[in-house]
């Protein structure tokens, strides 16, 4: 997924992986037919991928005091997961919605001295945003959320991501309660 293959990655889980589940695997195999080692750590790629990218949920910082949400939802409708951290779990949920797919809502927690940098997904970075019923404007940017649960909605048309959606800066807006930082 790295790569920008949202896709073509998603349908290769769907693929090899999706042939275990048929078969009730309940672990990743070593293969991807019964003749081999049923419970093989190397094949649980997913396990890692789809938090990371699917949910888009990635450390920035060691431990993840700070950690990035960047949702990559391929043809997916919506997602749920929870991402263990050494300062508590970080729970991410999103769907998008809409007559025209043009509504993307995503609940997160995030972790007591811990912070988020949410980025919209490709194809909502100049769509009009809110957290936590709170215009914000354009959100291609990225928005800092502080600790705390928070609800964010991002509505528009869809489109391409531009420069402007990879910069990093100090000045972003921060949402939520203050992060006591050591």
């Amino acid at each position: 997924m790295e790569s920008g293959n949202d896709l073509d990655a998603l349908n290769y889980i769907r693929l090899c992986w999706g042939l275990m589940l048929e078969h009730g695997a309940t672990s990743c195999w070593e293969m991807w037919d019964r003749n081999t080692s049923l419970c093989h750590g190397w094949s649980a790629a997913p396990a890692m991928i789809l938090p990371a990218y699917v949910l888009g949920v990635r450390p920035t910082r060691p431990g993840f005091r700070e950690f990035l949400v960047e949702p990559r939802p391929g043809d997916l409708q919506w997602a749920e997961g929870k991402v263990p951290t050494p300062h508590g779990t970080i729970r991410v949920a999103w769907k998008i919605e809409g007559e025209n797919g043009d509504i993307f809502r995503l609940s997160i927690v995030v972790p007591e001295h811990t912070e988020a940098k949410f980025r919209p997904p490709k194809e909502f970075t100049s769509a009009d945003a809110s957290v936590d019923g709170i215009p914000v404007g354009n959100s291609s940017r990225g928005i800092i959320l502080a600790n705390g649960r928070h609800q964010i909605e991002l509505r528009g048309t869809a489109s391409t991501t531009d420069a402007a959606s990879t910069e990093v800066s100090s000045r972003l807006p921060t949402i939520g309660a203050t992060s006591s930082r050591p």
